[in-house]
């Protein structure tokens, strides 16, 4: 997993569930920003619920990965509040932002969901950056935030024939702009279908993911600058 010069652009994991495949993902990103070769995190996913639990892990890992400095993880799920643990619970009202407010301390990407793509770490659902390849108002400026990011898409076998078609453009268009993508799935059939569209040069596949006893735990005093990621 970890990157070279000749990094494929697009990667699929295929492995049954709870068998580490969101840990790899979240390693292949460290290793890859260790590199260069992005400068932001997007983990989609299909359902809001599933992005709920999934932004405290991500949110963990960050914390371990970055001891000073530690970027905000963005829960790009609207409807929730932005900017805070996983724990959040649904908004019963929401309440009109005004540009000149000064008391309001969220990650400026949190404060709408066009904005969501412009974090430099984010968990969210699927269609938030399934819009960067419709016709939508905006399309162009999340797709142009989210060139840098690996974009991670978990769960690609519970997509539909719509968000397939969707989803290949997109991923088309994201390797196409210099970005990575990763899709993981616990089944081949759909992950093969939307990877269809992309050339084999473009596609690797790591396939079969072993489970782990135990899942790696960055070291405390972990350090981007300057030293190598064990």
């Amino acid at each position: 997993m970890r990157p070279g010069r000749s990094l494929v652009p697009s990667t699929s994991i295929e492995s049954e569930t709870g068998s580490g495949k969101t840990e790899a993902a979240l390693w292949r990103f460290a290793h890859m920003y260790e590199a260069g070769l992005v400068d932001g995190l997007y983990f989609a996913l299909p359902t809001r619920s599933a992005a709920v639990q999934i932004h405290e892990r991500v949110e963990r890992f960050i914390r371990n990965l970055f001891p000073r400095g530690v970027p905000p993880v963005v829960l790009a799920v609207p409807g929730y509040e932005p900017g805070v643990d996983a724990s959040s619970v649904a908004m019963q009202d929401y309440e009109p932002w005004w540009e000149d407010r000064h008391d309001d301390d969220r990650p400026w990407a949190s404060k709408s969901p066009k904005r969501y793509l412009a974090a430099q770490i984010a968990v969210g659902t699927v269609d938030q950056a399934m819009m960067c390849a419709l016709q939508v108002k905006n399309a162009h400026m999340r797709a142009a935030c989210l060139a840098r990011n690996l974009l991670v898409v978990d769960e690609v076998h519970a997509s539909d024939t719509y968000m397939s078609v969707v989803l290949e453009a997109l991923i088309n268009a994201h390797v196409r702009a210099g970005g990575y993508a990763l899709l993981m799935s616990a089944t081949s059939a759909r992950r093969r279908a939307i990877a269809g569209c992309i050339t084999a040069r473009d596609l690797t596949m790591i396939s079969r993911l072993a489970k782990p006893k135990t899942l790696p735990t960055p070291p405390s005093a972990y350090r981007m600058a300057g030293t190598t990621i064990s």
